[in-house]
């Protein structure tokens, strides 16, 4: 089967997406709004940049002094404040730029629509993924032809949190699924939000892993690297827990941050790994102005070949996010058999049970957020009880080798029949 991917190619699930299915023996292509490294396989990759991602990418390189990507090595434990050009472009330039990101991006849309048409007919795919609903999918849907079957991912928050960026954004989507003949997302929610809500009335719809599914292979339960413990300066037997979320707008991490001094109160031997914050100064400030800053290790971004072992390190994952579809590092961390705790939230809910295979609480309140943490912490009984329930459902629901024979069922599905399901013009026009 050939297929052609809009995706944003430096994101690490759609390159595991795409590499997967690529493994498989289809023939795929990429058109990526974002600036990207080459794809295993030798991927044919076509460049439609979206939003000032360039430019973003490129500052972003300068002030972090090198690649600024996934791969970097881990930050020693007392990193150092980022420097003025670091913050310059990681501070208010950079929320200024992202903040007018959706209008800009709807130009690129325009600007790119008849380059990518071009693009997907020489390819002649039997099938176009876009593999996000805003800008990709939107991307996908303006400029994929007559019969051609287009399936369309939701990531998890362009509903629950983009929706809400403006009339624009929200008539991206509605377009976009006018467009669609089939909708993946990775929980259960956003489908009933699509059908209730947004009026998609595609052929198909489906939820599995945004990510493509979890290599067991590579996460799994094992000794911690004692020698990566030390090399993060984080003594043998400390309590570790990892915050893998990174900065997000949608995640509450002053919140999380605030909670810490309690929990070290009653467990003073508790050390903190920050996956994706070296370079922030917000969460420098804030671990500085806490007293806690010699207790949180800031990590750069991490290659998603070496989360495992950060996973393993830990006997805690926090996500405290307040917006999220069913989060990969989520799922990577159970596959590990480190113990959850997470917003309560309705798409995370799909996954944890309060109280059973982790901790549901208020992510935006540091009181819930420690209480959580000193109950897993002082409770090894539910701890593994959760491992062992959490591995079942990793291998039950999001194992990468399962996942990916019901994405190729999928494919299948959409490209036999998607196309004569709805007639449609040449392209669609978002009317902006």
């Amino acid at each position: 089967m050939r297929i052609l991917y809009v995706a944003d190619g430096h994101s690490p699930i759609a390159r595991g997406w795409i590499e997967s299915i690529g493994a498989l023996g289809h023939e795929v292509a990429l058109i990526t709004t974002h600036p990207c490294a080459p794809l295993e396989g030798d991927v044919p990759i076509f460049e439609a940049l979206i939003g000032l991602s360039g430019l973003l990418r490129r500052a972003s390189s300068v002030a972090a002094g090198g690649s600024g990507g996934a791969g970097a090595a881990p930050a020693p434990a007392a990193a150092r404040p980022p420097g003025v050009l670091s913050r310059l472009v990681r501070g208010r330039v950079a929320m200024a730029l992202r903040g007018s990101r959706w209008g800009l991006a709807a130009i690129d849309l325009f600007r790119h629509r008849e380059r990518c048409r071009r693009r997907i007919r020489e390819f002649a795919p039997d099938l176009v993924h876009g593999m996000r609903l805003t800008f990709e999918g939107a991307l996908a849907a303006m400029s994929t032809p007559q019969g051609t079957p287009l399936l369309v991912s939701v990531w998890g928050n362009e509903f629950t949190l983009h929706a809400r960026s403006g009339a624009p954004v929200r008539k991206i989507i509605r377009r976009t699924l006018e467009r669609a003949d089939g909708l993946l997302a990775d929980c259960r929610r956003d489908t009933r939000l699509a059908r209730d809500e947004w009026g998609f009335e595609g052929s198909t719809l489906a939820v599995l892993p945004g990510g493509g599914g979890i290599d067991v292979g590579r996460f799994h339960p094992a000794a911690p690297n004692r020698e990566k413990l030390r090399a993060l300066g984080i003594p043998d037997d400390a309590d570790v827990l990892i915050n893998p979320r990174g900065v997000r707008s949608y995640v509450c991490n002053e919140a999380f941050y605030r909670a810490i001094p309690a929990v070290l109160a009653e467990r003073p031997n508790l050390w903190v790994l920050a996956a994706g914050t070296a370079d922030s100064p917000q969460v420098h400030g804030w671990t500085r102005s806490l007293g806690i800053e010699q207790r949180v290790v800031r990590l750069p971004v991490v290659a998603q070949a070496e989360m495992a072992d950060l996973f393993r390190l830990a006997r805690i994952t926090v996500s405290p996010s307040l917006h999220d579809g069913t989060p990969n590092s989520l799922l990577e961390a159970m596959a590990c058999g480190c113990f959850p705790v997470a917003g309560d939230i309705e798409s995370v809910r799909e996954w944890i049970a309060d109280g059973e295979n982790g901790l549901l609480c208020d992510p935006q309140e540091p009181s819930q957020i420690a209480a959580a943490i000193l109950r897993a912490l002082g409770d090894e009984e539910l701890r593994a009880e959760a491992r062992a329930r959490n591995l079942r459902l990793v291998y039950e629901r999001a194992e990468r080798t399962s996942v990916m024979a019901e994405v190729t069922d999928l494919y299948d599905e959409l490209a036999t029949r998607g196309a004569s399901v709805r007639v449609r013009g040449e392209s669609l026009a978002l009317g902006l």
